[in-house]
């Protein structure tokens, strides 16, 4: 085996978990109002962030640490206090316009929350039902479809191409022809003999 991918690939997955930490850790600057809060505050200390959102000091002192680690945040350790930069406060403190990307944290906890029961349809078929993605999966699509149109308006579940808001009567779109398939799917002569 070679050792230098092994570190590598072991590099890549806790790279994945710290996203999917971040991709938490945005879920509650969200839910909460703390980057909200943060926006207009300049440098803040602990204790202002506290005092501005109402929420636990042990709490808000662990999501602030994280945030700065994720990058989302600044840090000043003279006067230890936080900032949220503008251009970050653009896309993530703007909710209702055309530009406000928070929305796509809430697919974190959803397809999270879900993961075993893809996991089950995996091994025993049947899928999973849009409803069991429930009222936060719907809230977490629609705030997708906003960040990725820039549309504010959007009210309503977004639409396949072929018209159809419900994922169970959606077409599936073709394979993309520069990806390998399954033996399975491939034609017989197209087969290792």
């Amino acid at each position: 085996m070679d050792k230098d991918r092994i570190k590598a690939f072991s590099g890549q997955v806790f790279t994945d978990m710290a996203g999917a930490m971040t991709a938490g850790l945005g879920y509650i600057g969200i839910k909460t109002g703390l980057f909200q809060k943060m926006a207009d505050g300049g440098w803040m200390t602990l204790e202002e962030v506290v005092q501005a959102s109402g929420m636990q000091t042990r709490y808000v002192d662990e999501w602030l640490r994280g945030m700065v680690s994720a990058g989302y945040l600044e840090y000043e350790p003279d006067g230890e206090t936080f900032r949220l930069p503008d251009e970050h406060a653009y896309l993530l403190a703007s909710e209702g316009t055309d530009h406000f990307m928070g929305g796509l944290f809430c697919f974190a906890p959803v397809l999270l929350g879900v993961a075993p029961k893809v996991a089950a349809a995996f091994e025993q078929g049947g899928g999973v039902p849009f409803e069991e993605y429930g009222a936060e999966g719907v809230q977490a699509r629609e705030g997708a479809a906003r960040s990725r149109t820039g549309d504010s308006s959007r009210s309503r579940p977004m639409a396949s191409p072929s018209g159809h808001s419900d994922p169970e009567q959606r077409e599936r779109p073709p394979p993309a022809p520069d990806r390998v398939r399954h033996p399975r799917d491939r034609p017989r002569d197209m087969l290792p003999r």
